[in-house]
């Protein structure tokens, strides 16, 4: 998989490349501005070579010719070279026109000096350049040809315009354009983590743009829009939920009254559990409502209790279903914050849940522990590992012909979920199966609470 590069790196790099090809087309326009055609100047390196021509013999200073450079010593008779070392001795090679000659007497206090021509052949190009040898200083005058120095315009380019301009620009890619690219990115940060907790379920302020270049925009403007058609399908979605449970609560009181007036036996009880089960996912349906709007009242009551109910309610259809029954509550009441309505409502789904996939046998346990949870658990089948993962899904059934719509555990999570809780399921050692329901605790009641 190809590594995905960090944009402020990209950028930097990039910009990085297009200075250094600003900087070489600069030098390249500078070259061709060195070398105008018009103008003529002595080669930089020549007048070098011919003051490495330099030495002594006899203690006096002299050129040797044998060392003389090729392109220099073939320029004759026009070309010529003055030298004078810092005791005073001077060389001559060539002969000097007179208006040089008179330089000679004050070669020690020049400083380097270039002399160009404006007049082919460039006979009046000249180059005094200071040379070490031996521990003296030499002041060298060479003369009588110029030419195009390219090797002195590189030469040039290297010594002042690299350390003034190619350096900075070096600094400016490597350390200040990696800043700038950051701190201008800094809001996409901010943005990234808002967006990380944008709850799609629950409609809210949409992403601000302010901070963010503005390139970068029309992807947060593309994000915000399809919040927003995420939220209105969840928002007609919740109303057709919340319309059809109300549909359906007149037509299953009817159902139950119906039910309710058979002669008791086998039957009965089955669809006296049936309505049960479809009057208790009515309610979650309207339970997810309540709890996501806020409409029902939010208060801190205790599981212990809550969970009683249910095992009061419960244990007769538990037994009549030809289980065992138990109930364990803590020793302590265990308080939280929600809606107690649909919390009780979850906890029948769990023990329904229990009677329908028990296999008939064994006992169904209702168990309240000390951490605000409450588990159920039987002796049936359990539930397999590879559909563990998916048994909260909505209309998912480990047996398509059992019975249950497949909503049931699902809306029990969601309600679970909008009180800040979680609901699992786990394989207990000695078999069958435990769904828990765990809630953040809303600590103990105190004598100024009521």
């Amino acid at each position: 998989m190809r590594k995905t590069q960090s944009l402020s790196w990209r950028l930097s790099w990039q910009v990085g490349v297009a200075q250094v090809l600003a900087f070489v087309l600069l030098g390249a326009v500078m070259c061709i501005a060195f070398l105008d055609r018009s103008i003529g100047q002595l080669p930089h390196g020549t007048a070098i070579d011919v003051a490495e021509a330099l030495g002594y013999e006899h203690g006096k200073l002299r050129f040797d010719p044998a060392q003389l450079p090729q392109e220099f010593t073939t320029q004759a008779p026009h070309a010529w070279a003055l030298a004078k070392d810092d005791l005073g001795n001077i060389a001559a090679w060539g002969k000097a026109p007179k208006a040089f000659e008179a330089w000679v007497p004050i070669m020690g206090e020049l400083e380097p000096t270039d002399i160009k021509s404006n007049v082919p052949p460039f006979r009046a190009a000249t180059k005094l350049i200071v040379h070490h040898q031996g521990g003296r200083t030499l002041r060298v005058l060479v003369g009588g040809y110029g030419g195009y120095d390219l090797a002195g315009a590189i030469a040039f380019i290297a010594i002042y315009l690299a350390p003034w301009v190619g350096l900075p620009l070096m600094v400016t890619s490597i350390v200040v354009i990696p800043l700038v690219v950051h701190r201008r990115l800094k809001g996409m940060n901010e943005v990234a983590r808002l967006a990380a907790q944008t709850d799609l379920s629950r409609r809210a302020k949409p992403l601000e743009a302010a901070d963010v270049p503005v390139e970068i925009r029309p992807l947060i403007d593309g994000f915000n829009q399809a919040l927003q058609r995420i939220w209105d399908v969840s928002e007609a979605r919740d109303r057709f939920l919340a319309d059809a449970a109300h549909e359906l609560r007149m037509p299953i009181a009817i159902l139950t009254t119906r039910v309710s007036g058979l002669e008791a036996g086998a039957a009965k009880d089955e669809l006296m559990l049936d309505v049960a089960r479809l009057q208790n996912i009515t309610e979650q349906l309207l339970d997810i409502q309540r709890v996501d709007r806020r409409i029902g009242v939010f208060e801190r009551f205790d599981l212990v209790a809550i969970a009683r109910e249910v095992a009061e309610v419960t244990a007769p259809l538990i037994v009549a279903n030809g289980y065992e029954f138990s109930w364990e509550p803590p020793d302590q009441a265990q308080w939280v914050e929600g809606d107690a309505g649909a919390v009780q409502r979850v906890i029948t789904c769990l023990v329904q849940n229990a009677i329908d996939h028990g296999s008939k046998q064994g006992e169904i346990r209702i168990v309240v522990g000390p951490d605000c949870s409450v588990s159920v658990f039987d002796q049936g089948e359990g539930v397999p590992s590879e559909a563990s993962s998916r048994i909260f899904e909505p209309f998912f059934r480990l047996r398509p012909s059992g019975a249950g719509s497949g909503l049931g555990l699902y809306l029990a999570a969601e309600i679970v979920k909008k009180h800040r809780g979680v609901l699992t399921v786990s394989q207990p050692v000695q078999g069958g199966c435990c769904f828990t329901m765990r809630l953040p605790s809303a600590g103990r009641l105190t004598s100024g609470d009521h």
